[in-house]
Order: C-alpha cells, then structure tokens, then sequence
C-alpha cells in the first residue's frame, strides 16, 4: 500500500503501483484488455503519480469520452479543443480529399462536411481510401462508413452534388475551413475564386 500512487483511471482518481493490479481490479480474468498509459499502449509498468491510464476492452469501441481521452493524451489539450470544435469542408473525395477526410478523423476534427457527386469505381481502388466493397456506392456513403470504423464520434454531413460556382458559398457557408481537393485545375479555381469572393 505504501508504494501506490494515485492515478488517473479512465477519468477517475485511483490508488495502484503497477498497471497490472487496475487490470485486474477492473475486468474479469481472461479479459483481453488494451492499456494506454500516457497516450502509449502498455502491457504492463510502474505507475507514476498522475500517470493518466485508459482501459478498454479489446474490440469494444470506447465510450466517447474515453475516446477524448486517449486523443487528449497525445494532443496540447487546448489544441485538441480547437480541433474537436472544428468543422471542416472537404470538396473532393478523390486521392486526394478521401485522404484528407480519414487524416482528420484519426485527428478527432468535430465535424467533417463531404461533398462529391461521383460513386467508387475499379479506377479508385488504387489510389483513393475505398475497398472493394465499395464500388458503386457514393463517395460520400462510402469514405462516411469508413471513418465510423476509424472514429465513431466525427458527425459527418454528406452532400452529393456536383459544386459549381452557382452552389459553392451556400454548400460551405458554414464551413470555418475548407479543403480543395478537386482533381482539374478549372474546378479548382472556381472553388476559390468563388469562396473567397462570396
């Protein structure tokens, strides 16, 4: 007892020496059990004072705030507020913008905005974030799918449509950034040209 330290368990303060012992004061023998001390994934160790530890249940998706957590841990905490908060437009969901999207999904972004017209097909499958069993379905559907997988707490607003300069400000008004990902030089001059105008 006199060599614990207190610590921090999924949030909660908690007495212990060695990840071991929160292991197995928290889950039934056998549990497979994924350790995160400090932002790092552990099997085992000495804690230190205020060492922030996350355990979850391998394979269970983590609550929302265990989730934060373990982001927050390898993040300047005011900057993963800023980026939790964030809502970015991503106009493209080629190489390019599908890239972008999962990038800032692993990143925990708040809200990401998806806009293309265009569905999967053969061509994508070697140069942008989609697999086989996507072909056919819309960009949209299919790289919001795939960032559920990644992180299940990103909103994701999609929108299937081809952006012109008649529809671009009202598409991502409400968007504070937006990133171009639009595969001819045309559509990308009319995308900035038409935003930073209006």
């Amino acid at each position: 007892e006199a060599d614990k330290v207190w610590v921090y368990v999924n949030g909660k303060r908690a007495h212990a020496s060695m990840l071991s012992q929160l292991k197995r004061e928290r889950f039934p023998e056998g549990t497979p059990v994924v350790s995160i001390v400090n932002g790092f994934a552990t099997e085992d160790c000495q804690l230190a004072e205020n060492d922030q530890v996350i355990l979850i249940e391998k394979g269970v998706i983590p609550s929302q705030e265990d989730f934060e957590r373990m982001l927050t841990a390898r993040h300047t905490p005011g900057v993963y507020e800023k980026i939790r908060n964030a809502r970015v437009g991503i106009a493209g969901l080629g190489g390019l913008g599908s890239q972008i999207a999962l990038c800032l999904a692993r990143t925990g972004v708040g809200t990401l905005h998806l806009v293309d017209f265009d569905e999967v097909e053969p061509s994508n499958l070697n140069r942008q974030q989609y697999h086989i069993r996507d072909l056919g379905k819309k960009k949209t559907q299919a790289l919001a799918d795939e960032i559920a997988q990644i992180n299940p707490y990103v909103q994701v607003e999609k929108d299937c449509i081809r952006v012109n300069d008649e529809n671009a400000a009202a598409l991502f008004h409400r968007d504070t950034v937006v990133c171009e990902a639009f595969d001819t030089p045309e559509a990308k001059a009319m995308l900035v040209n038409t935003l930073l105008e209006r």
